[in-house]
């Protein structure tokens, strides 16, 4: 394949990959940005071979891909060491641009890959922050912060996380065409934030603000579908979080990222917890393991693990006639439990502690990620609860005739 041949096939592979990303097919998409890459090394200059390997990135990243897409930002952020392609970078604002989100998108996947500290990430953030400088664009400055705010919510740096996502959002709009983040997932974070502050009238107003804007991606309008959500659950208004939940798996069943469609199963499981509805709760908690398990990340591993403890303890519970909800305390006494019953009862307690075992193991790489044993407290917790339910069912098999 001549040169001339080869430019007209990455243009199109590209173009074709953008209508795919567009729409939500990045796996598709995935496809078709890598064979632009291959072409692009082998017959394209720097900008276009940049241009592929972004997208390629980019594709990955939204499949959670994680460590794919690492490598291909890692070798993005290495060009402007490299003597020739640092002459094609210079006065390049496109080819600028996706070294710039290069950085960003290094430490969003690196968030999710426990052996990435999280003080780490700050120092990428750091670099990035001197690459701007020395490029002379800081408006793009806000793309960094961003991430920043997300670092520090991973931390519990709230008000920081907060002052972060203020100044973000505010530098994104005085520069509307400025590269990085869209504004719909600035407003997002912000409302999130807010959420985890208790401003739970400031963060519904500031997900609506995205749920009902046209303009917004369809990923960008799950995730406030999903804040949205989590806000009803946080009032226990259960059925309006569910009903946000589905909404946000209704906007497009076809989107290849399994993040948005985790996240509301999610939301849906304790919900049915909640309302001490195990019928329904059981299929919710499969899709919850099944999108869990796509999504590949150790946090998703470990909340989906937590989740279906959660979910065989309060199968326990609705066996022994007491509320489902496994958040609620035990009774003081439980009723008399037939022997067929407590055989079932002992399977899923024990089904309960073979998920926390699993969990455990994510959970001790998600806290040393920021030096704390949150994660690892919760479990135990929660299996304590298992503990304390299985002593109370032994005790009743003591009990006489």
């Amino acid at each position: 394949m001549d040169t001339l041949d080869a430019g007209y096939q990455i243009k199109l592979l590209l173009g074709q990959g953008d209508d795919a990303r567009n729409v939500g097919q990045y796996a598709t998409a995935e496809s078709l940005f890598a064979e632009a890459a291959r072409l692009a090394d082998e017959h394209a200059d720097w900008p276009i071979r940049i241009h592929a390997h972004y997208l390629l990135g980019d594709s990955q990243r939204m499949q959670m891909k994680n460590e794919a897409a690492l490598a291909s930002y890692t070798w993005l952020m290495s060009l402007p060491g490299l003597p020739d392609a640092s002459a094609s970078l210079r006065g390049n604002k496109n080819a600028l641009v996706y070294i710039y989100r290069s950085y960003i998108h290094f430490v969003e996947v690196g968030r999710f890959l426990p052996v990435m500290p999280v003080t780490h990430l700050h120092q990428v953030l750091d670099q990035a922050e001197n690459f701007l400088r020395d490029i002379a664009h800081p408006e793009w400055m806000h793309g960094l912060r961003f991430e920043r705010g997300i670092l520090y919510t991973k931390t519990n740096h709230l008000e920081n996380a907060r002052q972060e996502f203020e100044a973000a959002l505010a530098l994104r709009r005085r520069d509307p065409d400025s590269a990085g983040f869209m504004l719909g997932a600035h407003i997002n974070n912000l409302a999130r934030i807010e959420r985890l502050l208790n401003n739970e009238e400031e963060a519904a107003r500031l997900y609506h603000k995205v749920w009902d804007g046209g303009q917004h991606s369809i990923f960008v309008r799950q995730e406030a579908a999903i804040g949205l959500a989590w806000v009803a659950y946080d009032r226990a208004r259960w059925t309006e979080a569910g009903q946000w939940a589905h909404e946000a798996i209704a906007l497009d069943t076809q989107i290849e990222s399994p993040d948005p469609m985790y996240k509301a199963y999610d939301i849906i499981l304790d919900v049915c917890l909640k309302q001490n509805r195990i019928a329904q709760a059981v299929p919710a908690a499969a899709q919850l393991w099944c999108w869990g398990r796509r999504c590949g990340d150790v946090g998703s591993a470990y909340y989906s693990c937590k989740s279906l403890a959660r979910m065989r303890l309060a199968c326990v519970r609705d066996r022994l006639g007491v509320p489902s909800d496994p958040d609620e305390d035990l009774p003081a006494e439980i009723p008399p439990i037939p022997p067929v019953i407590r055989r079932r009862v002992l399977r899923d307690l024990t089904a309960a502690d073979r998920w926390i075992a699993r969990a455990q193991h994510f959970a001790r790489r998600l806290d040393a990620q920021v030096e704390t044993e949150e994660k690892q407290t919760n479990l135990q917790r929660l299996a304590k609860k298992i503990s304390d339910l299985r002593t109370a069912v032994e005790r009743d098999a003591r009990r006489p005739d």
